[in-house]
């Protein structure tokens, strides 16, 4: 990733720092629970996508940007890396997960109130952020939000809810996407849509932009389930499978109950009473294997290599350059990716 990013690497460095030094100055122990998640290594794919953006929206030849230009792009993409920060403080409490990237959560080390108080924190520092970029970066980290938020509430939807009753039937394909879109792809599409704004690209380059994010989120969250069943635990820092502990199918399982409803729906039948965590594990495999043959797994990765294939379309709008070219090879990593 750090070659993909090179042709904005000053700037994403200053995103580092100015995130790092607004996560550590809460009081108490928030700034501490903040500056740990945010110290902690990660791809920066948002604010990435954001100055990657700006860079290849640039119209070749065009006027010299104002001495301002830097510093809203750095506040901007510096909002957007602080909210995803926040909506991972708050997802670890929803989901109740011990663990963040192979270290423990906020939510895991110091308890629900003060990760609810380092999420409000995060939040608090995004909009601040966003409103030195500007009008543009305010509204595009609102929308951002309001996605974020449809997003959980179709997810507590197709679980029932903390308490609540499942539905009566599995989430389908067209459901999943939604969802998808929601928290993944609507981000994504944003942090690239106001970049370009902020870059002063053409409308069209605008348009075309927000559309490879979009399509580039889908492809991410796709990737994201596929190695959830197929990927190292250890190399992704996460525990495997964990949304499907919860009841959150993720689109590998919605693909094998389409195909092969009876024999998917008897192993989840059989996770769903297990009554210890061998039981679950040996289930699990079993399960892993029905997918396989259900031809589950390879459905998702054709589903990615179209969807990567739709965000590289968008590109063809945009003039040569190094920016240009690192959004291409990030839809290459994603086809490669192992963690």
């Amino acid at each position: 990733m750090r070659e993909i990013y090179d042709p904005v690497r000053e700037e994403l460095a200053l995103v580092a720092a100015r995130v790092s030094g607004l996560a550590a100055s809460a009081p108490g122990p928030l700034g501490e629970a903040a500056a740990g998640l945010a110290l902690r290594p990660g791809k920066m794919l948002r604010p990435a996508l954001l100055l990657l953006s700006a860079a290849a929206g640039r119209p070749i030849g065009g006027p010299p940007a104002p001495p301002r230009h830097r510093d809203r792009l750095v506040a901007a993409a510096a909002a957007f890396e602080l909210l995803h920060l926040a909506s991972l403080t708050h997802d670890d409490i929803v989901d109740a997960s011990v663990l963040r990237r192979g270290a423990p959560s906020v939510w895991g080390r110091w308890g629900a109130g003060v990760a609810v108080l380092t999420g409000d924190h995060f939040y608090g520092k995004a909009v601040g952020q966003a409103s030195l970029a500007g009008r543009r970066a305010s509204r595009s980290l609102c929308r951002t939000i309001d996605a974020l938020l449809a997003g959980e509430a179709l997810e507590l939807a197709a679980t029932g809810g903390p308490g609540g009753r499942p539905p009566a039937s599995p989430m389908g394909r067209r459901s999943y996407l939604a969802l998808a879109t929601a928290k993944t792809a609507v981000f994504c599409a944003e942090a690239c849509a106001l970049g370009a704004r902020l870059g002063r690209a053409a409308p069209g380059a605008v348009r075309a932009l927000g559309g490879y994010g979009k399509a580039l989120g889908q492809a991410y969250q796709l990737t994201d389930d596929l190695l959830d069943w197929l990927g190292d635990p250890d190399r992704m820092g996460k525990p495997g499978l964990a949304d499907l502990a919860r009841g959150v199918l993720n689109y590998p399982v919605i693909a094998g109950l389409n195909r092969r409803p009876a024999s998917i729906g008897k192993a989840l039948a059989a996770l769903r009473a297990a009554g210890s965590p061998e039981a679950a594990t040996a289930i699990l495999e079993d399960l892993t294997r029905r997918l396989g043959e259900a031809g589950a797994f390879e459905e998702t990765r054709r589903r990615v290599r179209a969807t990567t294939a739709r965000a590289g379309s968008f590109l063809a709008a945009l003039p040569p350059g190094p920016a240009r070219d690192s959004l291409e090879r990030l839809l290459e990593r994603l086809e490669v990716r192992e963690a």
